[in-house]
């Protein structure tokens, strides 16, 4: 004899509670907008796939503080903008916010990128910075977290 257990197991995922709402796109933000970085990056399940992890940080829009969640192309550009991966240094700075209608997973969506002022997007709607071309960018000195004495190593 066979049971068949009907047993769904649910999992709860706790989302930090924010101090604002996240941004509407084409509504607290439009395509070349000027905002300031207002809050720290955090990391948290993802609203669309909570068993996802996704980097938000809060900027200062035309309708007041709201969130907004950060591609990995967005903190790439971010961090070769501002010369830091901690993005505690990036509060009080401004970004360029660049919005592009796409398609993803059949559904049609807005990405928003934050780049740095100079930045557009190209013919195939990525991020690019004006006037880039054959410039060469200085290397980001990152400081490391634990460096190492060479005497301390043991052999």
């Amino acid at each position: 004899m066979y049971y068949y257990d009907k047993t769904i197991l649910l999992q709860a995922n706790e989302f930090e509670s924010l101090d604002a709402p996240f941004a509407k796109k084409k509504e607290d933000v439009l395509d070349g907008d000027i905002v300031t970085i207002v809050s720290d990056a955090k990391k948290q399940p993802s609203r669309f796939n909570p068993n996802e992890m996704q980097t938000i940080i809060k900027i200062k829009t035309r309708n007041g503080d709201r969130y907004v969640a950060l591609s990995q192309t967005s903190i790439n550009i971010l961090i070769s903008e501002f010369k830091t991966n901690d993005a505690s240094q990036w509060v009080g700075k401004e970004a360029k916010v660049l919005l592009k209608p796409t398609t993803i997973g059949g559904k049609k969506v807005i990405a928003l990128y934050l780049t740095g002022k100079d930045w557009e997007l190209d013919e195939y709607g990525s991020p690019e910075k004006k006037g880039a071309e054959g410039v060469q960018e200085e290397p980001i000195d990152f400081p490391e977290e634990n460096p190492v004495n060479i005497e301390d190593i043991g052999f």
